[in-house]
């Protein structure tokens, strides 16, 4: 290295120094030789042995009790769990829904409709007055025929990308989660709730 490049370089201190946890929950190969076609099961207990749990590596732990589990996260406001089948080998690129299952704890919130997207479909959703994501995924053909009765009438100002609607229209969404600036996570509407306009 260039001395006065090494002169320069400072080694962050160790109370910035970060430690990235890395669980692992299954084994694919072991000394170069492929260990898919073993359950799930199998490759489990072949991980315990070939895996020296330490601070920055460990094995992720399985639940028996499914339902349990479910609601723990749920309560936490997480995405949901994966179901696995112990008796099935490992299927490289496919994801057979005999083998693995996930199950979406789902959350429900009314929003607003602020906003409708030019040419692809898109609605701009609206909670306590703060924007929360865009509905990506067109609703049924009878929630859409309802909003498009009223939603001319709720024209405040547009763009070329956007009509920007007065957010009096409420709708309930399902979604998965909360991202971590505050949107919804997959958006998907299950009806409107309010089309009352004045």
């Amino acid at each position: 290295m260039c001395p006065a490049l090494t002169s320069n370089f400072q080694q962050p201190s160790p109370a910035s120094r970060l430690t990235l946890p890395f669980p692992i929950w299954d084994v694919l190969w072991v000394d170069g030789q492929s260990v898919t076609t073993m359950t799930f099961d199998k490759r489990r207990e072949l991980l315990q042995t070939v895996l020296n749990p330490s601070e920055t590596i460990s094995i992720t732990p399985l639940y028996d009790d499914g339902l349990q589990l479910f609601l723990g996260v749920k309560q936490q406001g997480l995405e949901g769990i994966v179901q696995y089948n112990s008796d099935a080998p490992y299927f490289l690129n496919v994801r057979p829904k005999d083998v693995i299952t996930k199950i979406k704890a789902y959350q429900y919130v009314t929003c607003q409709v602020s906003a409708t997207r030019k040419g692809a479909f898109g609605w701009g959703l609206q909670l306590n007055g703060k924007h929360v994501g865009i509905l990506e995924f067109p609703p049924h053909k009878d929630i859409l025929s309802k909003f498009h009765s009223q939603a001319k009438r709720l024209v405040r100002n547009e763009n070329k990308d956007w009509i920007y609607l007065e957010p009096v229209v409420s709708c309930q969404v399902r979604f998965q989660c909360f991202t971590k600036d505050g949107k919804l996570r997959s958006p998907i509407i299950e009806k409107l709730v309010d089309l009352t306009v004045a």
